[in-house]
């Protein structure tokens, strides 16, 4: 009765156990590969005038996913973001140009190119510029604030 009892309870035991040394092969899944934002530089500036200006971008990765937006972001303050003035210069890698309008004469702005993906959005390095003081009229003007009228 004893030797009955003893199967009985290694029995009960391996049927425990059994889960933790299961023997199916389970099929090796290939890992995928991380998607990242877009890899991109900000080109230098170039047509400066008191109200405009070009830029633009290289983007030299696309992270792994499509560039889906792309262009140039602008601010009186450092660190521009799309939140701030941009531009939309259509999709995928590889160079940009935009251009800046609607700038304010003689003031110094920030700008950086910037990429989006199904990731997220990443931005070029900053460059900075001052647009052209109006030669005849800017510096009266800011310095009195009055207008002027011609006869």
């Amino acid at each position: 009765m004893k030797t009955k009892s003893a199967i009985y309870r290694l029995f009960l035991f391996g049927l425990l156990l059994a889960p933790l040394f299961n023997c199916k092969k389970e099929a090796i899944k290939t890992a995928q590969p991380i998607a990242l934002a877009p890899v991109l530089t900000t080109t230098d500036l170039s047509a400066i005038t008191n109200t405009t200006a070009a830029s633009g971008g290289n983007i030299t990765n696309d992270g792994g996913a499509a560039v889906t937006a792309r262009g140039v972001c602008w601010s009186i303050n450092q660190n521009p973001t799309t939140a701030n003035s941009k531009t939309t210069d259509g999709e995928g890698t590889g160079t940009f140009t935009s251009n800046l309008t609607g700038l304010l004469h003689g003031t110094i702005y920030y700008v950086k190119a910037y990429a989006a993906n199904s990731i997220g959005t990443n931005y070029g390095n900053q460059v900075s510029l001052t647009t052209i003081k109006n030669p005849l009229l800017g510096s009266w003007l800011s310095a009195t604030n009055k207008q002027m009228s011609f006869d």
